[in-house]
């Protein structure tokens, strides 16, 4: 079990957010092996986005420029191994995050009552029920919740970015140098 001291502090005023998310973090630090796994998703996921533009490209070139007749029957193959790969992969890097989540919220629970079970008795004289139980239940869901989905957001959104612009310099890195030059002028133009 956490240390139950860990639950107040992140209460105080002025304390910097990324001290406020690491500690957030070390809830989840445990269960890494579980996140790895959804990493591994993460990775293939990815790796499909990534594929799916080789795929077109395959399609488009030998299924009906070359009239490849093999490339006529592996194309439909290929898009269903590869919609299955990316199904296996979404559920990878749902699921295992989630559970993280989920263990999460549960650690900072037991830590948070077994807080509210060494307050004093003039604290609940003072407090609301209702806030207590809304610490309890909604805020820490909240709170464990932006924990794992934004480190999940993070890698996977990178993770796709890195693949998609590999990707686009694999095919033509001319276009690709010209695009990366070119596209923060425009912004620039459009603000």
């Amino acid at each position: 079990m956490s240390d139950p001291r860990r639950a107040t502090s992140a209460n105080v005023p002025g304390m910097p957010a990324m001290q406020i998310y690491r500690r957030l973090l070390g809830y989840a630090r445990p269960h890494a092996g579980m996140f790895a796994i959804g990493v591994l998703g993460m990775v293939i996921f990815a790796a499909t986005d990534a594929a799916i533009a080789w795929f077109v490209k395959y399609f488009l070139k030998d299924a009906f420029v070359v009239q490849n007749p093999r490339a006529q029957w592996l194309v439909p193959a290929g898009a269903i191994g590869l919609f299955l790969l990316r199904g296996a992969s979404d559920y990878l890097l749902t699921y295992f995050p989630g559970w993280v989540g989920r263990q999460v919220i549960k650690a900072l629970r037991a830590d948070l009552f077994a807080h509210y079970m060494r307050l004093p008795t003039a604290y609940y004289d003072r407090a609301s029920g209702g806030s207590m139980l809304s610490r309890l239940t909604y805020n820490i869901e909240q709170v464990a919740e932006a924990t794992t989905l934004s480190v999940t957001v993070l890698v996977r959104d990178s993770l796709t970015i890195l693949a998609l612009v590999g990707t686009m310099f694999w095919f033509n890195w001319q276009l690709s140098v010209l695009a990366m030059v070119v596209a923060p002028i425009i912004a620039l133009l459009m603000k």
